[in-house]
């Protein structure tokens, strides 16, 4: 009776190491160098989802190009691509979708003037001109607004307040070197004045 419960113990401690290993190391599934503690290379299939009803829905999860799985909230979900951008600090801008052929950009926000001043104006990029104006822009009442100075980088947004202009230039990053990949923009002004709100590029490639 010893002997069986010898082999037993040794099949226990045999197994609780292979378990350990699996837990501390990286499980590749058709491939032999995993990149990931779960590495799978191929398509993946679950049969059961459970259903969350609403609104206790607070993340989706999604992948990169790469096939990295990254959990996101459904709103980062839709425009990660760049379609939509928030200012990710005061004045800067970054990831905008740039097409080849050119690019709408529809922007709305605030400039920190007292209370703060809301305004919104839409640019086009084309595709080896540079910029110009589509449509009127428009500031909140009792305050004045124009688009002016655009060239292949920048254009100028004037706000008026209380008979005092104040110009933003907004500079983008140039476009013609990557037609087809991302485009940041900052804005600089002398007063040093803050302006926070979201971008949304409609491009055509």
């Amino acid at each position: 009776m010893i002997k069986p419960l010898i082999n037993t113990r040794k099949t226990i401690l045999a197994a609780s190491l292979v378990i350990s290993g699996f837990a501390y190391s990286q499980v590749g599934i058709n491939t032999s160098n995993p990149t990931k503690i779960l590495d799978v290379n191929g398509d993946i299939r679950v049969r059961t989802l459970n259903t969350i009803i609403a609104p206790n829905i607070a993340y989706v999860i999604t992948a990169d190009a790469n096939g990295n799985l990254y959990r996101s909230t459904p709103l980062d979900a839709m425009y990660s691509t760049g379609i939509y951008v928030q200012n990710t600090s005061p004045n800067n801008w970054n990831n905008i979708k740039v097409g080849g052929k050119g690019t709408k950009f529809d922007f709305t926000g605030r400039a920190t003037l007292g209370a703060g001043v809301d305004f919104t104006f839409s640019i086009f990029y084309d595709y080896g001109t540079g910029f110009s104006v589509v449509g009127t822009p428009v500031s909140q009442t009792g305050t004045s607004i124009s688009v002016s100075g655009t060239s292949s980088t920048t254009f100028t947004v004037a706000l008026t307040v209380s008979g005092t202009a104040y110009n933003f230039v907004y500079s983008v990053t140039d476009p013609n070197s990557s037609p087809t990949g991302l485009s940041n923009i900052s804005v600089t002004n002398p007063a040093s004045i803050d302006v926070t709100g979201s971008f949304v590029s409609l491009y055509h490639t």
